[in-house]
């Protein structure tokens, strides 16, 4: 059963944690811009490459190095980890494997999902299949670089993470999906990604508009990250017992 006394107190914990880290922010602030730089300027270049199946191939392995690279960066940040250049190097393949095996159980999922007649069910112009799959899985980033389970098993992790955790965690989520609404006109469906505003925004003129959503995007990663491994690593009960002795 929800209590609002836990919902404060996680989110409270999460809060006091990520002041506490701010110098680390600060400086994985600089470097995730760095990422969607990089990002920006390569993406294009790969789509045009070869062409049709070749240019998907390289697509989803740049990714998966861009997405290895970004939670690697969020943990180092979540750990109080040394930050540098080098944080691109030793993140590059950190999480490769397990983001290249994630991504594709979710194009399986999409893919089957896509050609089921409810998934374009949209009441109010809501798309209500899609949104409920982002709800659902919306942990997955969070399981891929702070779980140490196969990436077969992250879909099972997430599961219960959500059977414990889903109103606080989904109060986060849906204050995100307001917060983007508002910025862009649009709701967020993209689970794994470096930089969900790439989508929203076009031509170079608007890099600052990309530059600021993507701040947000990297402020909110990591405070989220905070509140997950303060909820993984413990239960309703013993921080209900916290709760008791503060």
């Amino acid at each position: 059963m929800f209590n609002i006394n836990d919902w404060i107190y996680v989110y409270k914990q999460a809060g006091k944690q990520f002041a506490d880290r701010m110098s680390h922010v600060a400086t994985g602030l600089l470097l995730s811009l760095g990422l969607l730089v990089i990002n920006v300027f390569v993406s294009p270049m790969l789509a045009i490459v070869g062409g049709g199946i070749l240019s998907g191939l390289l697509l989803s392995l740049w990714q998966a190095v861009l997405l290895s690279c970004f939670y690697y960066l969020i943990l180092s940040v979540i750990r109080r980890q040394r930050l540098g250049f080098h944080t691109f190097k030793d993140g590059m393949f950190a999480f490769f494997y397990k983001v290249l095996g994630v991504r594709f159980l979710l194009w399986i999922l999409f893919a089957f999902a896509g050609n089921a007649l409810m998934y374009r069910f949209q009441p109010m112009g809501i798309p209500v299949i899609p949104l409920i799959l982002y709800f659902g899985l919306s942990p997955l980033p969070e399981t891929i670089y702070q779980r140490h389970d196969h990436f077969l098993d992250a879909f099972k992790r997430v599961f219960d993470f959500q059977k414990e955790n889903f109103v606080i965690w989904g109060v986060l989520i849906v204050g995100w999906q307001i917060l983007f609404y508002l910025l862009t006109q649009t709701l967020d469906f993209d689970m794994l990604t470096v930089a969900p505003f790439a989508s929203t925004v076009r031509g170079l003129s608007n890099l600052a508009v990309l530059g600021v959503g993507q701040v947000l995007f990297y402020l909110w990663m990591v405070y989220r990250g905070l509140v997950y491994q303060l909820l993984d690593r413990s239960s309703r009960r013993k921080r209900a017992f916290e709760r008791r002795m503060l």
